[in-house]
């Protein structure tokens, strides 16, 4: 086991990754615990933006940890966003993917079967690739783990281990089979999940007494609503209280700004429609969807805030493509789950943010999601207790619903008759 002081973290973040500190108590635990290599077992669970990439990155990079970490991630969205992160930090690090040139993929088996000539410190590979990849790829990955070249295996977005629905992934559920032939190499799985699931993800991957790391669900930056569908209601006014705010560009003129926002829906034909609606209203904005000619040129003209609002279909979108400041996410549809809701409006960062469900009687796709639309109490405290936080109070005025609560309250205390104290809604 190894043991490293704070001063060893602080100078590993500073150096490495150009950070002051750990975003919180729960993500210094975590990376401390895959350091110290006590534990051959460890389900990580955070909220989105939280950091979970982190835990594993800094003691590999940073603390000049050997081997390779091998990361298996069912995005390659995700994936070229964590290479593209870690390249421009100057570390080593590759990818195996479905997109990846026949030569280039060819160059990489070559190095990496060299475990002394070997530059990588990171190898990120979807599911598909390590079980149903060529067998030049599979060869190769079980080589490297039964020569000791793999010194930790990492499940991002662990849950998909367990889903049963239209994201079940038939190579997830073979991870189990991976653990089984290599017991000696530590494995993370990092998740968003209630806890519930965090015990099933452990049972599903044969991870005996695995040490859990749980965050707090809460995200106290982001103002939560639902909206219901007036009759005849265009997108935009559903919409333009998110996204439209007035700023000053030079002196005494004043020019109208849209902050920059995620609208999810399911459909690609409803994606095109949404974004030709809002253009037509004045708001550049773009669809986004996995068979759409350019869509990297779409995301990274997004990023670079050439257009404020991309219209994304959920399957299409990764979890890990960033843009800051994010300021809204729009679910124009139900998500298919609670935490499909919670990780998508999680891409806010950590700024006053704003997240919408717009309400459609009969579109909900799941019980649970149909609940926290009808729900009447705290949103934030709603979504506290699906996670199985200990900590649950209401938020008081960061939810529509505690907004109203505040607002009837304040009428009911107001005895002369003279208009209530108007509550302020938050301004974002």
């Amino acid at each position: 086991m190894c043991s490293y002081s704070e001063q060893d973290y602080k100078l590993a973040l500073e150096e490495s990754f150009n950070f002051s500190s750990f975003k919180s108590e729960e993500q210094k635990i975590a990376t401390e615990c895959i350091a110290s290599e006590k534990y051959k077992n460890i389900i990580i669970s955070m909220a989105t933006q939280s950091g979970k990439s982190l835990c594993y990155q800094l003691p590999r990079t940073a603390l000049q940890r050997s081997g390779v970490v091998l990361v298996i991630s069912p995005n390659i969205s995700l994936i070229t966003n964590q290479v593209a992160y870690l390249s421009d930090l100057r570390i080593p690090v590759t990818s195996l993917t479905g997109i990846t040139p026949r030569l280039v993929r060819r160059d990489l088996i070559d190095r990496l079967e060299d475990s002394k000539a070997n530059p990588y410190q990171f190898l990120y590979l979807t599911p598909e690739m390590l079980i149903k990849g060529s067998e030049s790829i599979r060869f190769l990955i079980e080589t490297m783990m039964a020569d000791g070249d793999i010194s930790l295996i990492v499940m991002d977005d662990a849950h998909m281990i367990i889903d049963t629905g239209i994201d079940f992934r038939h190579c997830f559920s073979e991870m189990r089979t991976i653990r089984k032939m290599f017991p000696d190499i530590p494995w993370v799985a990092l998740t968003t999940a209630s806890l519930e699931s965090i015990k099933m993800i452990g049972k599903a991957l044969n991870m005996e007494d695995p040490k859990i790391i749980k965050g707090p669900s809460t995200r106290k930056n982001i103002f939560y609503d639902v909206r219901k569908i007036p009759v005849n209601s265009s997108i935009k006014e559903l919409i333009e209280d998110l996204i439209e705010s007035d700023k000053k560009q030079e002196k005494h003129v004043t020019k109208k700004i849209y902050d920059s926002g995620i609208i999810y829906c399911q459909m690609n034909q409803e994606a095109d429609r949404i974004a030709e609606e809002l253009c037509e209203s004045g708001i550049s904005s773009e669809s986004f969807y996995g068979t759409k000619n350019e869509c990297n040129l779409i995301l990274k003209n997004w990023k670079d805030g050439k257009f404020p609002v991309l219209v994304a279909t959920e399957q299409s979108f990764g979890l890990g493509i960033n843009r800051n400041p994010l300021k809204y996410v729009v679910h124009m549809t139900s998500p298919k789950n609670m935490r499909a809701f919670y990780q998508q409006s999680g891409r806010i960062d950590t700024s006053p943010g704003y997240s919408r469900l717009v309400y459609q009687r009969n579109g909900f796709v799941t019980k649970e999601m149909k609940e926290y639309a009808t729900h009447t109490g705290c949103r934030h405290q709603y979504i506290a207790n699906f996670f199985g936080d200990e900590e649950n109070e209401p938020c008081g005025n960061n939810c529509d619903n505690c907004v109203t609560k505040e607002r009837l309250d304040r009428k009911g205390k107001s005895s002369d008759g003279s208009k209530s104290l108007e509550v302020k809604r938050k301004s974002f």
